[in-house]
């Protein structure tokens, strides 16, 4: 495990820029780490894994983001009665695209920005949970 008071990007190799530290205790650029999950080639396995030790890391705080913002609409159009409508349709696809980014297993841990040595900001389960009622998406 690597000191949470080590104070270089594990990616490019210089002091971090708006710093996130995982919890398995690498740190790295914000823009850096984001830049590698979304690299073209690398597996979304592997976009789950820290870069230098290959532990689990949770998801970015867009990533979840984007998934609690298509739930909100989702839930409008619901209660709206507009389940058959393409709008509803179209949000489901994209709760399942960011479900698959999150990760099925992803337990509601996030990191938000540089935690300080705290411990990473527990989201809560729902947002990773609910899956869309139609049952072709999860």
């Amino acid at each position: 495990m690597a000191e949470h008071g080590d104070k270089t990007c594990a990616i490019c190799l210089e002091e971090p820029k708006d710093p996130l530290n995982l919890p398995c205790g690498h740190s790295f650029c914000d823009g850096c780490l984001n830049q590698w999950r979304s690299r073209y080639g690398v597996t979304e396995e592997m976009r789950r894994k820290c870069p230098n030790c290959r532990a689990r890391i949770p998801p970015s705080k867009e990533m979840v983001s984007s998934l609690l913002s298509h739930r909100v609409t989702k839930k409008r159009l619901e209660d709206n009665n507009c389940t058959s409508s393409v709008d509803y349709r179209q949000v489901c696809r994209a709760i399942a695209r960011a479900e698959e980014d999150v990760g099925e297993d992803w337990d509601g841990v996030t990191v938000l920005q540089d935690n300080n040595d705290k411990q990473p900001l527990r989201m809560p389960d729902y947002i990773g949970k609910n899956h869309c009622p139609r049952g072709r998406h999860k």
